[in-house]
C-alpha cells in the first residue's frame, strides 16, 4: 500500500449501544439515545477540524453501522464500506483489511475495543483509552507501509477526542 507521507488515519469506536433489547445478539445491538446524539457531534468535530474522510470503513455490527451512517450523513452523505470481518476485529485483522484499501489522504475506521486500542498501540507505541464514540487521529511520519507484523511504525497519535471532553 504505497502512499504519501501525509497519510492520516481516523479510528473511531462505535457510539454508545443499547443493552435494553433482550434477545438480540451482540452483533445486532443498536445505538442508544446517547449514541445517536454523540455520533453526529463527533462528525461535526471532524468538520470543524477539516478532517473529512475520503473513505469510511466500518464493522458490520449494527452499532458500528449506525455510527458510520450517522457520521457520513453529517459529513458528506457517502456510503460507508461495511466489512463483516471487522466485527470485534483484532489489531492484526484491522491491519490486514486496511492494506486492501488504497487510501491516499484520510480514512475513517469505525470498530470496537479492544482491537482499536491495540491498533493504536501497534502503530504508534502509545496506549490510550477509546471510549464510545472516541476518535483518534494518526498520521504517518514517512512513507513506510502499514506494518503487517504489528511492529511500531512511523505513525504518530496526533489527537484523540472523546465526546465527554468536548
Amino acid at each position: 500500500m504505497p502512499t504519501t507521507g501525509s497519510t492520516r488515519l481516523l479510528l473511531m469506536r462505535h457510539a454508545k449501544s443499547d443493552w435494553s433489547h433482550e434477545g438480540l445478539t451482540d452483533h445486532d445491538r443498536p445505538l442508544n439515545d446517547r449514541g445517536r446524539r454523540d455520533a453526529p457531534r463527533m462528525a461535526q468535530l471532524l468538520q470543524e477540524q477539516n478532517l473529512i474522510p475520503d473513505l469510511v470503513v466500518s464493522s458490520s455490527a449494527e452499532r458500528a453501522r449506525e455510527t458510520a451512517q450517522l457520521v457520513t450523513g453529517e459529513l458528506n452523505g457517502s456510503t460507508p464500506v461495511i466489512e463483516r470481518g471487522l466485527y470485534l476485529a483484532s489489531a492484526e485483522t484491522w491491519l490486514s483489511h486496511l492494506k486492501a484499501y488504497d487510501f491516499q489522504t484520510l480514512t475513517l475506521c469505525i470498530g470496537h475495543n479492544p482491537g482499536l486500542e491495540e491498533l493504536i498501540a501497534r502503530l504508534t507505541g502509545t496506549c490510550t483509552t477509546m471510549t464510545t464514540a472516541a476518535i483518534a487521529l494518526l498520521q504517518r511520519q514517512d512513507n513506510t507501509d502499514l506494518n503487517e507484523e504489528g511492529r511500531k511504525s512511523s505513525w504518530k497519535l496526533v489527537q484523540i477526542w472523546r465526546p465527554k471532553e468536548l
